[in-house]
């Protein structure tokens, strides 16, 4: 026997526009990802070159975990980027927290009240280990005696458009220019002088606004 959800058109509109709503950001954070762990998964933890005391791994309805009372880490890769966060998806349970060191150095804990399934901790990479190509995450427990549940680890980079600019260009309304009309110097000049008084990577940047050409388009900003 096979169960199908029932929805008005009002909630049908509401759940379409949360499911976009969520792909976008899982397309916006993958975008900004240097490199990630999901733990507990044996191959992307042995690419990672593993290490861990007293640690286990699990599933919570599908999605693997792992937790330790002792210790475990990984050894991840910046891949160029300028890495300055490190993202942790985590369950919070009451008497479980943990400690997240990187490259030795204690950057923050993780806690919380069970107040949804799922969290995220978010934490500085130290300035003086930013350009690192490599940087080794550690997990382990804090004054309780075990983890949570830790199921994805994430170096996370700097956006390349930060807000507000990048919202304005993928929110930007485009108009193809007529044919008679070829894209002038003074649009793309413009144009130029907006994003590099929001940049200082130029190249990347100049670059970026070429690419434009040949689209013979004008923003709208």
């Amino acid at each position: 026997m096979v169960y199908w959800p029932v929805l008005s058109v009002q909630e049908l509109q509401a759940r379409q526009e949360q499911l976009a709503k969520e792909e976008k950001e899982r397309a916006a954070l993958d975008g900004m990802t240097a490199d990630k762990v999901i733990c507990g998964e044996q191959q992307p933890e042995s690419d990672h070159f593993i290490r861990m005391e007293n640690s286990r791994t699990g599933d919570d309805e599908g999605i693997h975990w792992r937790e330790a009372a002792g210790w475990f880490s990984y050894r991840m890769k910046t891949n160029g980027k300028q890495v300055n966060k490190v993202r942790i998806r985590f369950r919070p349970e009451i008497r479980k927290d943990a400690k997240v060191w990187i490259n030795g150095q204690e950057v923050g804990r993780l806690a919380g009240k069970p107040v949804s399934d799922v969290s995220v901790g978010i934490f500085d990479v130290p300035a003086s280990m930013q350009s690192n190509e490599q940087l080794e995450i550690k997990i382990g427990k804090g004054n309780e005696k075990v983890t949570p549940h830790i199921y994805e680890v994430r170096l996370v980079a700097p956006p390349l458009f930060p807000f507000p600019f990048d919202a304005i260009l993928m929110r930007t309304l485009c108009r193809p220019l007529p044919k008679s009309v070829p894209m002038s110097g003074f649009c793309m000049s413009s144009a130029a002088k907006i994003v590099k008084s929001c940049f200082n990577d130029l190249y990347r940047l100049e670059s970026f606004l070429t690419s434009f050409s040949k689209w013979r388009y004008t923003l709208i900003l």
